[in-house]
């Protein structure tokens, strides 16, 4: 069993089944689908996942099997950030983000370079 920090997600693997921890903070929400990515395009079996803040909601989805896709476009939805602004004490901002696609592409590249 193989433990790796992306800096705001640990994988723990062995073989083709993998573990996931993912870390808060609103943009790593989009490193974490890319990641997520990489795995599904690579058959790699989630076991497990656990998560904090972002990271909590993006296990929940990946957990019910949303395409990364999907989530993506969620994530840039202004509307995703009207639902939850109310219940959050401060502004999340970040689920706005313009460059999602770029911090996905950070996820799956820093996948491919520890697992491909």
């Amino acid at each position: 069993m193989i433990l790796v920090n992306l800096r705001i997600i640990h994988l723990i693997y062995d073989d083709k089944k993998i573990n996931l921890v993912l870390s808060g903070g609103g943009a790593g929400g989009a490193i974490h689908v890319g990641v997520y990515q990489y795995l599904k395009e690579h058959n790699y079996e989630i076991q497990e996942i656990a998560g904090t803040s972002v990271g909590s909601l993006i296990g929940c989805l990946i957990a019910a099997e949303v395409h990364p896709q999907e989530l993506i476009k969620v994530m840039r939805d202004s509307q995703i950030k009207d639902f939850l602004n109310p219940f959050l004490k401060h502004s999340y901002s970040t689920l706005d983000l313009k460059d999602s696609q770029e911090l996905f592409d950070i996820g799956y590249g820093e996948a491919q370079k520890i697992l491909g």
